[in-house]
């Protein structure tokens, strides 16, 4: 029996009933299975039937029912999409009417549902396929209406496009294209560029597509080449385009291409993408071509380049190292770099280093070829921004360029030397200047890392230095004396040195300390191989990198470069927190800090061993140079690396320094070198003072072997080398102590020869000297076998320092005195009086040209000590006269007195007594002798040296022939030795002594000098003694008055007489009231007031002796007498000296009346009657001197007292 189609519907409806009842929407799935269900032929084509009649019954000619419609989104809409064809015309004619009116709501259900049903299989049906293309390119400007090209976009996924034909999907990206150049509709742009996104894209397709938007190759080769044929094409585009024709950016193949790339830049799934880049750097020539300042060709340019770039991403995740044959080949780096230096906009050519670096790490053989032209544009443009972007663009370039750069450099087949290199840290230094402040160092940091720092840092501080002597233009005079005076300027900074060296070590201090050692030995090994001058004819190491160009350097260039690296090294040493803090060798406990350490030594041996050869050829160029201008640059190159070295010294610990010293010494180096070694461990040593480790000890003793072998060595140009080994024997000796003494002794004898050796130069003498002194100081006992032989060099060395008039040897020859005497004072006695006698004579010889320097004088004055700082301590007179009279007081307290008194005679008897310095320097050396005696001592020796003085005080008498001021000089210091000695001794002895001495001075047989000596000692004795002296002086009285009145007058006998009145005025001074009676005042009174007569006309002496002495010895004497009745006749005797003839007399005798009156003061009265007359008449004397004397005595009379004088007259 036949089954009614809709009565079978009913039943399976039926039978899902209860499913419908509690979800509704289920009656889609049961016409989706009832329809769709696998069945008979004719059970499945009743079915059909049934399906097709309720189709056709939702279409009422060109219209559809609401009914219908909702039937078949409700019920049918899951069924076979072929079950809808019969809708298509419909469908069809919807779509056209849509864009002429609003479709109904059901209508355009209708037609979206319809759409929805198109299946890839479905495209290839002609009907079909017309109206998704028609509706995919539907355009209608009013949003708010119905849009079937949006069901159609959604419906373009993945899926769907992967299963449409190839020609399909070639029309389907074409369509694609034409929509986002001609849409001004934003959704619909963002919906193209979302269908781009999702569908996988061939790379065949892009390629025909890119052809249609730009001419092929071959249209492409006949285009303008060459500058003027370039310049025609343009003018040709210009007069075009005021001709009215559409410019090349406005046209719709234009727009179509940015399109297409603006899908390539972003687009990550294309499928073979390598075959894109051959016709992108198509494009890319076609836009440089076309590049006139248009922003949107420099747009179209930037997505051409970003197209590229993604390709070349792509590429490197999907590509193996052998299937990138087609990106290589395709390459072109020459249109990048074109790109680059032709594009002015900042954007295009970020983007064309960023494709530079990516090219880069694909196929680095072909950027090798152009990597100059890129870094050079590097150095002018982008390092001169400051901004992020372009500075990672750099640091990117340099970490993809490089290392290509250095892989291929290797290789025979490339091509590429280290010279390229060199160039390329060539551009960074000359874009130095242009690089903002705050990057530079991180431009270096990522060149010098990505080259190397072991191989490339040398290099690239080398190069820093010399930019600066190769920026500076001046003429030949000028920079001669800039290379000398170093006032030279820079591109830097204004304070140029300063920012030189600043950016230098900023440079250096980023990398390990042993990094930038061995760069500094590097730049000196360099710079010692690079000449100096400019001479065609010279020839250059082969093998010296090309980091200079000599040909192309001026000499004060090449000069220049010297001085700074040099400096440069030395800045790099003293700066704090580098290099001087990290070696520490002496912590390092750990075993990377022990390593470091080690590596530090090495670095630091190798860079003092370059120096050391550096400066052995610029001190032989010195040596062999005869031109001023030439000898003064190799002057100032050997004075920095002086600095350089003792910059070294200074960081090198003391045990690496000692074994780098004692390496070289063995190793027999050059003289220069090893004098400057020998030089830089006494400089290092000379102040250390830590107690030594056995092995420190060892190695000290090794050094001075070599250097006694040095110091023995007598050829003629080696005395320098000879003169600081003798200063490093003394250091040694005082490092090393008494311990080794039995190694160093054997300096002795070699000094011993020194005498024996004919012009032998100070310097050698004088450092002998100094290590002499320090073995006397250090050995001690051990050196009292060698005095007989060494005591009569001294004497002899001393005596030839003053033919030679050497200071400086002569100071060390008496620091070898002064040890000695310190050291073994109880063992010199046999040379005592050669000792003494050859200092003594010393002494004035330093003084011939300097007369104005007292030997015994202890400090120099505030203007010597500052000539002592111009020349030097060493070279001065008066500091070897200081030092004579240290080393004498050194004898005279350290020697015992049983030996060193018999020898005062001795000494005075041998020098010379006209030599009166000579005798000054003995004396005060006699009298610091005195000074320290003990009382034991002087009681036995109180005798010995009273007699020594006495014979000494009559050189006054002796030495008539010799001048007054000199002989008042030592006569000064005699009699000081005499008191000091005399005071010293208790009342027992001195009574003897004194009565001695007045014996002597005041005999009968004692001559007149021998009086005024002993009058010059008894006034000092009374200024010393004070009161006591009166106990002495009594007796004195007679012989004092008796000498005054039978001298004649001369100057020997006024001095006499000044020493005579001086010692009773000190007397009288001191004296208790009962000292002067009135039989002593009568004694003396007369007496002195007779000496007012004593005149000669223009003697000076005479004035002085009356002015200064017998006038107030007369007002002391008038004081010691408080007995008015002694006072009347004194001052009637100065009266009538007022009317003697002369007036002279008479003005002296004014001015002791006057002394009188002030000491007597209101006592004065009782004598004023008498004083009245004789006022009277000297105020109308016949001399207006006198006369206006007179009326101001008067006047000071009246003030002193208090009682007007006028009234008598």
């Amino acid at each position: 029996m036949k089954t009614n189609p809709i009565s079978s519907l009913m039943v399976h409806l039926t039978k899902h009933a209860e499913e419908l009842t509690s979800d509704p929407e289920y009656i889609l799935q049961c016409f989706a299975n009832y329809f769709n269900e696998k069945n008979k032929p004719t059970i499945k084509k009743s079915r059909h039937a049934l399906l097709k009649t309720l189709v056709q019954n939702m279409v009422n000619g060109s219209s559809v029912s609401k009914l219908g419609v909702a039937f078949m989104t409700r019920c049918i809409n899951k069924v076979e999409p072929f079950h809808f064809d019969p809708l298509l015309p419909l469908v069809t004619t919807f779509v056209d009417q849509s864009n002429v009116r609003t479709l109904d709501d059901h209508e355009a259900l209708l037609t979206t549902e319809w759409l929805k049903k198109l299946t890839p299989e479905s495209l290839n049906e002609t009907s079909k396929q017309e109206l998704f293309f028609k509706v995919l390119t539907f355009q209608k400007e009013d949003k708010s209406s119905y849009l079937p090209q949006n069901v159609v976009f959604d419906l373009i996924t993945k899926s769907f496009y992967t299963s449409l034909s190839d020609e399909i999907k070639q029309q389907l990206i074409s369509t694609l294209l034409n929509i986002g150049q001609s849409t001004i509709n934003p959704d619909v742009a963002k919906m193209v560029f979302k269908v781009f996104k999702v569908i996988p894209l061939r790379s065949i397709y892009l390629i025909k597509e890119l052809k249609k938007s730009f001419p092929s190759t071959d249209t492409k080769s006949t285009l303008p080449s060459g500058v003027i044929a370039a310049k025609r094409a343009r003018l040709s585009k210009s007069t075009s385009s005021e001709s009215g024709e559409v410019p090349e950016t406005e046209t719709p193949t234009w727009k179509r291409m940015i399109v297409l790339l603006e899908v390539l830049q972003h687009k990550k799934k294309i499928i073979k993408p390598k075959l894109l880049v051959a016709h992108l750097f198509t494009a890319l020539n076609w836009m440089i071509d076309l590049q006139t300042g248009n922003d949107v060709i420099d747009y179209g340019t930037q997505l051409v380049l970003g197209a590229l770039h993604n390709v070349f991403m792509i590429a490197k995740s999907k590509l193996g190292a052998k299937d990138d044959t087609d990106i290589r080949n395709s390459l072109r780096v020459e249109l990048l770099v074109k790109c680059i230096q032709t594009s002015g906009n900042t954007q295009t050519c970020q983007h064309a280093v960023v494709l530079l670096a990516e090219a880069a790490s694909i196929c680095p053989e072909k950027l090798l070829h152009s990597v100059m032209s890129i870094f050079t544009f590097m150095g002018s443009n982008l390092l001169r921004r400051d901004d992020s972007y372009s500075f990672q663009i750099i640091t990117k370039t340099i970490h993809t360029v490089v290392p290509a750069l250095l892989q291929h450099m290797e290789s025979a087949t490339s091509g590429i030397n280290k010279n390229t290199v060199t160039d390329i840290i060539r551009v960074f230094v000359d874009a130095l200047p242009h690089i903002p402040p705050h990057r530079r160092l991180v431009v270096f940091e990522e060149l010098i890392n990505t080259l190397g720092g072991n191989e490339y840092l040398w290099q690239t501080l080398l190069l820093l230095v010399a930019s600066r002597a190769n920026k500076i233009t001046k003429t030949a005079q000028e920079d001669e004396q800039d290379i000398l005076s170093g006032s030279e300027e820079d591109v830097f900074l204004p304070s140029t040195v300063d920012a030189l060296m600043e950016v230098c070590s900023s440079v250096s201090n980023l990398f390990p300390d042993h990094l930038q050692l061995e760069s500094m030995v590097r730049m000196l090994n360099f710079i010692s191989l690079l000449p100096d001058e400019n001479d065609p004819k010279q020839k250059i190491d082969p093998n010296l990198p090309n980091l200079i160009d000599v040909p192309k350097q001026s000499t004060s260039h090449l000069r220049r470069l010297h001085l700074a690296v040099v400096s440069f090294a030395s800045h790099l040493l003293s700066l704090e927190g580098g290099i001087s803090n990290s070696f520490k060798l002496e912590k390092s406990t750990e075993h990377d800090a022990a390593e470091n350490a080690t590596k530090m030594l090495t670095k630091f041996q190798s860079l003092l061993e370059t120096s050391l050869s550096y400066l052995s050829q610029t001190t032989t160029a010195v040596l062999n140079t005869h031109d001023d201008m030439t000898s003064r640059y190799y002057r100032t190159l050997q004075n920095r690396l002086n600095s350089l070295l003792d910059k070294i010294n200074n960081l090198l610990p003391s045990d690496t320094f000692m074994l780098v010293v004692s390496s070289i010494l063995h190793e027999q180096s050059s003289n220069t070198t090893v004098q400057k070694v020998i030089e830089l461990f006494n400089d290092r040593v000379a102040h250390t003072k830590h107690i030594l480790t056995p092995d420190q000890e060892n190695v000290l003793l090794y050094i001075s072997r070599q250097l006694i072998v040095l110091c023995g060595d007598h050829g003629t140009n080696n005395h320098g080398m000879r003169a600081v080994a003798y200063t490093g024997l003394r250091h040694v000796a005082r490092m090393c102590g008494i311990g080794c003494a039995t190694h160093l002794i054997s300096i002795l004898p070699m000094i011993c020869d020194i005498t024996k050796e004919k012009q032998l130069p100070i310097q050698v003498i004088s450092s002998a000297m100094l290590c002499l002194g320090e073995i006397f100081s250090t050995f001690k006992a051990h050196c009292i076998s060698h005095l007989p032989s060494i005591a009569p060099c001294l004497v002899m060395l001393l005596h030839q320092s003053k033919s030679e008039k050497s200071y400086h040897m002569t100071a060390c020859i008496l620091s070898a005195y002064q040890k000695l005497v310190d050291t073994l004072p109880h063992f010199i006695s046999p040379y005592l009086v050669g000792f003494i006698s050859e200092l003594i004579s010393a002494s004035p010889a330093a003084l011939e040209d300097h007369p104005e320097v007292d030997p015994d004088a202890g400090e120099p004055s505030r203007k010597k000590r500052r000539q002592k700082m111009n020349i030097g301590v060493h070279f001065t007179p008066d500091h070897m006269a200081t030092k004579i009279s240290s080393v004498l007081k050194a004898i005279a307290g350290k020697v015992p007195a049983r030996v060193l008194v018999p020898m005062f005679t001795k000494c005075y008897e041998k020098i010379n007594a006209e030599e009166w310095h000579s005798v000054r320097v003995l004396l005060r050396m006699v009298a610091h002798h005195v000074a320290v005696l003990t009382k034991h001592d002087l009681s036995h020796f109180a005798l010995p040296l009273f007699d020594f003085y006495l014979e000494t005080l009559e050189y006054r008498d002796n030495m008539t022939m010799v001048d007054k001021d000199e002989v008042d000089a030592v006569e000064e210091v005699s009699v000081d030795g005499t008191i000091c000695l005399l005071l010293k001794l208790p009342e027992a002895t001195f009574k003897p002594l004194f009565v001695k001495l007045n014996h002597w001075g005041c005999s009968d047989d004692a001559t007149p000098t021998r009086t005024t000596t002993f009058y010059h000692c008894t006034c000092v004795m009374a200024g010393k003694l004070k009161s006591l002296f009166s106990l002495f002086a009594g007796p004195l009285l007679s012989h004092m008055m008796e000498s005054l009145k039978h001298e004649e007058i001369d100057p020997e006998n006024v001095t006499r007489c000044r020493y005579v009145v001086e010692t009773f005025k000190l007397t009288l001074l001191h004296s208790s009231s009962n000292f002067m009676n009135q039989q002593r005042f009568d004694m003396t009174a007369g007496v002195l007031v007779d000496q007012l007569e004593k005149f000669q006309l223009d003697n000076e002496m005479l004035q002085d002796y009356i002015i200064n002495y017998i006038i107030p010895c007369i007002g002391q004497l008038v004081m010691s007498s408080r007995n008015d009745v002694a006072w009347q006749p004194l001052n009637y005797q100065i009266l009538l000296k007022m009317r003697h003839k002369n007036p002279e007399v008479r003005l002296h005798a004014l001015e002791t009346l006057l002394v009188v009156a002030e000491k007597l003061g209101d006592d004065y009265m009782v004598l004023l009657p008498e004083t009245i007359p004789f006022l009277a008449e000297l105020m109308e004397d016949e001399n207006d001197n006198v006369e206006k004397r007179c009326h101001a005595v008067i006047k000071r009379m009246e003030e002193v007292l208090g009682e007007p004088l006028q009234k008598y007259f």
